[in-house]
């Protein structure tokens, strides 16, 4: 909670439009007390258009909710991760949305170019930890469609961020 909240700080100072977590906000690790602050603190974050979170299958946690004390249900919200059942798919997500708009869609696992590439002008992602560890990117390039970067597809640019490297590890 307590370094979370330095690195909203810092990323605050820079005025951003926007704020996307696209994923694994949590992990198996983290506590509630933890969860809490780091929920205030994107509370009081400050930007034009908002914070904009969707989950990641560390957010679901591979524990018993008893372990860190909250479940997902304290958490939910936006598309499914990949891991989960019931996910939307892309198309599904958009039909109703005007191709005349700029669409951002946020997707936890860059492993769906194929569906999204026609679905959104920009598709966001994290997931693979790219650039944190090396041998890493050898290791999740197997199941993903990128692990670190940018990546345009026809007339869609996909985004894969290592995020703010708050991992464990």
């Amino acid at each position: 909670g307590k370094s979370f909240s330095k690195r909203l700080s810092d990323i605050e100072k820079t005025n951003p439009d926007l704020l996307v977590i696209v994923g694994d906000f949590v992990d198996d690790e983290t506590k509630k007390s933890d969860m809490i602050g780091a929920c205030k603190a994107l509370g009081n974050f400050k930007t034009k258009y908002g914070v904009f979170f969707i989950l990641g299958n560390h957010d679901k946690g591979y524990y018993n909710s008893n372990y860190r004390g909250f479940s997902l249900d304290d958490l939910y919200v936006g598309r499914y991760d990949r891991s989960f059942e019931g996910r939307m798919e892309a198309l599904e997500l958009t039909k109703n949305i005007s191709k005349d708009k700029y669409i951002i869609m946020l997707d936890h696992q860059p492993n769906d170019y194929a569906n999204e590439k026609d679905m959104a002008d920009l598709v966001l992602s994290g997931h693979t930890h790219g650039g944190n560890l090396f041998l890493i990117n050898f290791i999740v390039m197997a199941s993903n469609d990128q692990t670190y970067g940018i990546k345009t597809i026809d007339s869609t640019t996909f985004i894969v961020s290592s995020g703010i490297s708050q991992w464990a590890i």
